[in-house]
């Protein structure tokens, strides 16, 4: 049976839970969950390349946690939401040698990638950063630049997996954050798991 690894943090970890229990995955695929909640990238657990086969894929979730590297809070009640205190976007330098390294990875696995870009977070109405979404917006453009070349990667658009109103979610941030159950996670994982499921060959 074909085995499906799943790289990344807390989300990832949370959807892959959500992708073990659609129906009919388990006759197509060993759902391997490799995810580390909180981690960031040069903390990701990888598959071994010698127990990975062409038939596989690796899916993965990735920088979420590396996007900025502001102060945050998080509540002791209720939803727990998140609120970034100081917005201070990764450098780019760095967001370029993570893409480096991962290109590195991907030439040495033989099987299929996909790579889901970041989803939004720290969209609190109480913390508001003005170039936060800009800043998203723009390292996920590079994401897709930067692997659309490789035959092997597929990479999703975050926004067209949170709902199955797309172009909703696509335009209207405000419907976005209303997905988010803490500004960070999201109250469905189900539906990211079935859209994401929706896209394997």
């Amino acid at each position: 049976m074909r085995k499906l690894y799943i790289v990344g943090a807390s989300i990832g970890f949370s959807v892959g839970l959500a992708m073990a229990r659609l129906p009919g995955i388990g006759t197509e695929y060993k759902i391997i969950n490799l995810c580390k909640k909180g981690a960031k990238y040069s903390q990701f657990n990888w598959p071994a390349y010698s127990e990975v086969e062409e038939s596989d894929r690796i899916l993965i979730f990735r920088f979420g946690n590396d996007m900025q590297t502001g102060r945050w809070t998080r509540d002791k009640t209720g939803d727990r939401t998140f609120h970034l205190l100081d917005f201070v976007p990764q450098k780019e330098s760095v967001l370029r040698e993570y893409y480096a390294d991962l290109t590195v990875r991907i030439l040495r696995y033989k099987c299929k990638f996909t790579i889901v870009t970041s989803f939004y977070r720290f969209l609190c109405p109480c913390h508001k950063h003005k170039n936060l979404v800009r800043h998203f917006r723009l390292a996920n453009k590079n994401v897709i630049s930067e692997f659309k070349g490789l035959d092997n990667v597929t990479v999703l658009d975050h926004r067209s997996l949170v709902s199955e109103k797309v172009y909703k979610a696509k335009r209207d941030l405000e419907f976005y954050i209303s997905l988010l159950k803490d500004q960070v996670h999201f109250r469905d994982n189900n539906v990211i798991a079935r859209r994401i499921f929706a896209t394997f060959e």
